[in-house]
């Protein structure tokens, strides 16, 4: 029961991610379709602030094998060893600064939006 129930949840995301790329596609706009599904989801709920249990569940179950989505970097990594070897100044300085970078967007908009919902 719960397996299939999981099942659905990935098929809903699976048909949702195909949506969200079919409208851009119909709209001509070159855009990275999950990031547009993404931020289409976060309109909704924000706009509802609620995010439904089943959603809620799939998400979590999702999030559970999370790591598994690091394994082709992995591989990845082992397959270009030599090449990592010789540039490894270049990949560490470029994921240290995108980290960063990263890390400090991440705190701007979180800011900006703990302070826009404690408005509300």
């Amino acid at each position: 029961m719960r397996t299939r129930k999981i099942a659905l949840a990935l098929a809903g995301f699976v048909a949702y991610a195909a949506l969200c790329d079919g409208a851009l596609a119909a709209l001509h706009v070159r855009f990275s379709s999950a990031v547009f599904g993404m931020l289409v989801l976060l309109g909704i709920f924000a706009l509802r602030r609620k995010v439904d249990a089943p959603i809620d569940r799939a998400a979590h179950a999702l999030l559970r094998w999370f790591a598994l989505l690091f394994v082709p970097a992995c591989v990845g990594a082992m397959q270009y060893g030599t090449l990592l070897a010789r540039s490894w100044l270049g990949v560490t300085v470029t994921l240290v600064l995108s980290t960063l970078i990263g890390v400090a967007v991440a705190a701007g908009v979180g800011t900006l939006v703990h302070r826009r919902v404690r408005r509300c």
